[in-house]
């Protein structure tokens, strides 16, 4: 029967191949992965800062054709009220 010590001795052999052998071979195949992660990472801020730009363009241009369409109420009232034309008529 195998005792503690026994036991501890395997223990470290198994570590010590595993470092050895394993670790080498999941750090081999992780490193594409941690290049492509850190790519990726790279290009989401890229596409942040695109995309506070892109939502700073929309905003500009809802208020812009807000203001717009608030103009050509205004003098579509004052054609109205000029011309007696009924609101409803239309």
């Amino acid at each position: 029967m195998l005792t503690p010590k026994d036991l501890s001795a395997i223990e470290k052999i198994v570590e010590t191949k595993i470092n050895k052998t394993v670790r080498p071979i999941v750090q081999e195949e992780l490193s594409p992965i941690k290049k492509d992660l850190n790519q990726l990472k790279k290009d989401m801020v890229t596409v942040k800062k695109d995309l506070k730009k892109v939502k700073k363009v929309v905003e500009d241009t809802s208020d812009f054709l807000d203001r717009e369409i608030l103009k050509d109420r205004k003098r579509i009232e004052i054609l109205e009220h000029e011309s007696n034309l009924r609101k409803d008529f239309i």
